[in-house]
């Protein structure tokens, strides 16, 4: 975990962040490790969708430019998600 705010994470960005996480699981959970990135990206818009969380695609470079405090990194080739394919990033 990067921690570079002393103040801490809005709840409600934390909440959405452990539902996010979820979608990452349940994903992971159904296609295990060895696909290419689209596969998962694709099988995350599905699950996100299937959960109704409002997303956009590939903008983690913008983490910074729009001051968005919370980015979350998964790895799916790994045999377990947690803890191994997952990183949280707080700015």
């Amino acid at each position: 975990m990067s921690e570079s705010r002393e103040e801490p994470v809005p709840a409600e960005v934390e909440w959405i962040g452990r539902r996010v996480i979820g979608c990452a699981i349940a994903v992971h959970r159904a296609l295990g490790p060895g696909y290419e990135e689209s596969i998962y990206v694709e099988a995350l818009c599905i699950e996100f969708h299937s959960r109704e969380l409002t997303f956009e695609r590939q903008v983690t470079s913008y983490l910074r430019t729009l001051r968005l405090r919370l980015g979350l990194i998964f790895n799916f080739n790994v045999n377990a998600l947690m803890p191994d394919g997952f990183k949280r990033v707080v700015l």
